[in-house]
């Protein structure tokens, strides 16, 4: 029998100066739009001059994701343990090298023949969450933000979790008036808990269950909006599901069970996590490879509980496996060698007879980006290790012999490794890298 445990974790409060800007979750806010709004020097004109000034270290090897910014803490987390650094490169760093360390940290329990893979860490109301899944044994613990709740001994101080959950997840998760939703692989389900683990929670550990489930096969961050929770699948029929967000509508029984209140159906299933703009929904899909835009209100239903059509569907050149990015009228959706910017209303490009839509720009295949999901900067979009201009003029060229369309080429690059998250953080003038290395402009 497989047996499941969970965990919470919690950050102690060490004086770290506290920054203006952050990036506190994955890509960006609830609805997962991917737009760092704040804004910053960083631009197509001057990104070219980013200079590396300062590295984090983790013991035990660094993750393969975008790092978590809030009030002066880079969280990130790796296959050992959650850690928490200066993300201004001024606290517990060596003198003698460009090198810092944690400020804090928290353990994961052993995984003995299995390898943690960790979620990217989310920060809200005080409290930082992270996922870790290892093949059907998974966690969800959520820590004092400020570590200093469960937090004691020196630098780096060990903290143990406020709360935690048994949920194995791949996408991590996502919060929205007090209510945090994961997708738990292992049991199939959408889960919603009271994020700041009261009701539904007790004993020693702190330990929580869900206020209501819904059976789904996703492995996807779910997003909300519009009062509703959004998710794909990753196996069965192929379609977006929406679940009502205060787990009411289409909900009852004990413990509450939930089915969606709206679908809309796909050419195929996902393993990203669906953006959320206003009234349209994006999101790509893994075979055949698309990015597909629906109504996120499903108002253009015919009949309610029927599901919808997509609105527009345009093909990828490669598998694609990440979550688009929605800025400056345009979705920009990656898949494993290549980038491409669409219309987001359909129209430029589209045609409105077989409702399928070609690129605005695109790049030529590249090295592999693993499926990272971009980022949007000012006029710039990160995918991978590389930026483009996100209008698609600087750096662009009408396609060569072959290449139809106009095509872009980076305007920066860099080494990281990286999978389906955005690949970098941009906070207060200053970019991370998945591999934790600061740039700033001189």
């Amino acid at each position: 029998m497989r047996t499941r445990r969970a965990l919470v974790i919690v950050v102690v409060v060490l004086g770290v100066a506290t920054g203006c800007q952050k990036w506190s979750q994955f890509m960006g806010n609830p609805a997962l739009n991917g737009v760092q709004t704040a804004g910053s020097p960083i631009s197509t004109a001057t990104v070219a001059g980013l200079q590396q000034t300062f590295n984090i270290w983790y013991p035990g090897g660094l993750g393969r994701l975008s790092p978590t910014i809030e009030n002066g803490y880079l969280y990130s987390a790796n296959r050992d343990g959650f850690y928490a650094a200066d993300a201004t490169g001024q606290q517990n760093c060596d003198p003698s090298s460009p090198s810092c360390f944690p400020l804090w940290k928290a353990d994961f329990p052993s995984p003995s023949s299995y390898i943690w893979v960790p979620s990217q860490p989310l920060v809200s109301d005080g409290i930082v969450y992270v996922t870790i899944d290892a093949g059907g044994i998974g966690h969800l613990y959520a820590y004092d933000a400020d570590g200093v709740t469960n937090c004691s001994g020196s630098l780096p101080a060990r903290c143990t979790p406020l709360w935690q959950a048994d949920v194995d997840s791949r996408g991590g998760v996502n919060v929205s008036g007090g209510v945090l939703y994961v997708a738990d692989v292992f049991t199939q389900k959408l889960e919603a808990f009271d994020a700041k683990g009261t009701t539904g929670c007790g004993g020693t550990p702190r330990t929580c269950s869900p206020l209501w489930t819904a059976s789904v096969q996703t492995s996807s961050t779910p997003s909300i909006a519009n009062g509703l929770a959004y998710v794909a699948t990753a196996e069965g029929s192929p379609a977006v599901l929406a679940y009502d967000a205060s787990g009411s509508r289409n909900c009852s029984g004990v413990p509450k069970v939930c089915t969606p209140l709206f679908s809309t159906t796909l050419p195929g299933n996902s393993v990203g996590s669906v953006n959320v703009m206003g009234e349209t929904g994006y999101v790509e899909t893994l075979s055949p490879s698309r990015l597909v835009a629906f109504d996120a209100r499903f108002s253009s239903c015919p009949v309610a509980g029927t599901s919808c059509t997509p609105s527009w569907t345009a093909p990828l050149d490669d598998p694609a496996a990440s979550t688009p990015a929605v800025a400056h009228g345009k979705v920009y959706a990656a898949s494993q060698y290549s980038v491409a910017a669409f219309d987001a209303a359909g129209v430029d490009g589209c045609d409105t007879t077989t409702h399928t839509c070609a690129p605005l720009w695109h790049i030529t295949p590249r090295g592999a980006n693993e499926d990272a999901s971009p980022m949007v900067v000012n006029d710039l979009v990160f995918v991978g290790p590389h930026a483009y201009d996100a209008n698609g003029v600087v750096g662009c060229r009408d396609g060569s012999p072959g290449v139809t369309g106009t095509v872009c080429d980076p305007l920066w690059e860099t080494q990281m490794y990286t999978i389906r998250q955005p690949t970098v953080t941009v906070v207060d003038g200053r970019l991370f890298t998945s591999s934790l290395v600061a740039y700033e402009l001189p």
